[in-house]
């Protein structure tokens, strides 16, 4: 049998072990309570920090979150303020209360299929206010999924740009003829600033003033907006129409490089137009057209313009600004001489000169051709001049 002594010293052994293992037990807990406690305390500032990031979002955009079967379970602040329903008027009722009348389901749709495959949906959005208005939001729909990668809420995140797409048709509506629907002078002006190689027709309605006289305003627009869709089914897509002034249209093309192709598809498109008649109510009737066309370079405008008008001086339905240059050429020679005229009159500088006619066949002179020269400042005699067209010497 163990001695007393040995018994007392097991019994020392085990209360130190004992103390031991609560003392490590002590300082254990007393470890890991700090670790909880800055952890906790991480979480917390994490969360704050979250929490300020959402209200940032939360006061900066308009937000919803629907179920996975559209019913609405929040909408904030920002949100009811656009479209002016009261909280209670949306939460709990399908999204179909805020869906805009003008927006095909086809949209709503493809929404749908996109957010079921998981992915996010951006795109604008048409709602409804309230009071029967309509806003333009520029929206992102994200699908919120549970620990098993099921969806059970849509997050709908939005930006109110009404003023923006406002603005938006408010310069559409300065850049557009409200008759036709066709860009307009102001707006063909800008873009020949910003096309390469263009070219231009002018094209003018001969005597329309007569049909608005005759059979009134209203047919005569009548009229005008069914030229301007023929004008518009003619044109390819290379090439954009405008509406100028009330009878008056253009045509741009881009890329442009040579003028003889684009001069070709005016006098096909000329003929086809003036092939057409246009019916009003009871009334038929042919169109006539004029048309001046120009390419690239400055002045595009003047030039076809200048084209135009020579066109109608000559009778012909189409001219070009090379041809006008031409003709500008021959009228200034024309002016110079008429000039150089007048001054030798005045000077006396203009003396008969006999031109001698002879016989062929005899080979003797029978008569003289009596003609006008005018001599040069150095004696010598100037040149008759070229007349052609209507343009004659002074």
């Amino acid at each position: 049998m163990p001695d007393s002594y040995s018994i007392v010293t097991f019994i020392f052994f085990l209360l130190a072990v004992q103390i031991l293992s609560s003392a490590a037990f002590t300082v254990y807990y007393l470890r890991q309570k700090n670790k909880n406690a800055d952890s906790a305390k991480k979480l917390a500032a994490a969360n704050v920090k979250i929490q300020q990031y959402l209200n940032a979002v939360d006061a900066s955009n308009m937000m919803c979150i629907s179920s996975a079967d559209g019913i609405m379970k929040y909408i904030n602040k920002s949100y009811l303020d656009v479209v002016g329903y009261s909280f209670d008027e949306i939460v709990g009722n399908k999204f179909e209360t805020l869906a805009h009348p003008d927006t095909d389901m086809s949209v709503y749709d493809k929404l749908f299929e996109t957010l079921q495959q998981g992915n996010i949906w951006s795109g604008t959005m048409l709602n409804k206010t309230k009071n029967g208005g309509t806003v333009y939001l520029e929206t992102s729909v994200v699908p919120i999924k549970d620990e098993n990668g099921k969806i059970i809420e849509y997050l709908s995140i939005r930006k109110d740009i009404t003023p923006l797409i406002n603005q938006q048709d408010q310069i559409r509506k300065q850049y557009t003829d409200p008759l036709t629907g066709f860009p307009n002078r102001t707006k063909m002006r800008r873009d020949l600033e910003e096309i390469e190689n263009p070219a231009l027709a002018i094209i003018n309605i001969d005597g329309f003033s007569t049909i608005n006289a005759y059979y009134g305003l209203e047919t005569g627009d009548e009229i005008l907006v069914k030229f301007a869709n023929l004008l518009r089914s003619k044109t390819p897509e290379s090439m954009t129409t405008y509406r100028l002034s009330g009878d008056e249209f253009a045509i741009v093309g881009r890329s442009v490089t040579d003028i003889d192709d684009f001069n070709q598809f005016m006098r096909n498109m000329l003929h086809e137009v003036t092939e057409t008649t246009f019916f009003s109510r009871e009334h038929e009737m042919v169109l006539n057209l004029t048309a001046g066309t120009a390419i690239g370079g400055d002045n595009l405008l003047i030039k076809a313009g200048m084209a135009i008008k020579h066109a109608r001086l000559n009778n012909k339905n189409l001219m070009t600004y090379s041809d006008v240059q031409i003709f500008t050429e021959k009228l200034k020679d024309t002016v110079q001489y008429s000039t150089a005229l007048r001054n030798a009159v005045k000077e006396s500088r203009v003396v008969p000169h006999f031109q001698p006619i002879a016989d062929a066949q005899k080979g003797t002179i029978y008569k003289y051709e009596a003609l006008m020269r005018i001599q040069d400042d150095k004696g010598g005699f100037l040149p008759p001049p070229v007349l052609s067209g209507t343009v004659q010497a002074a």
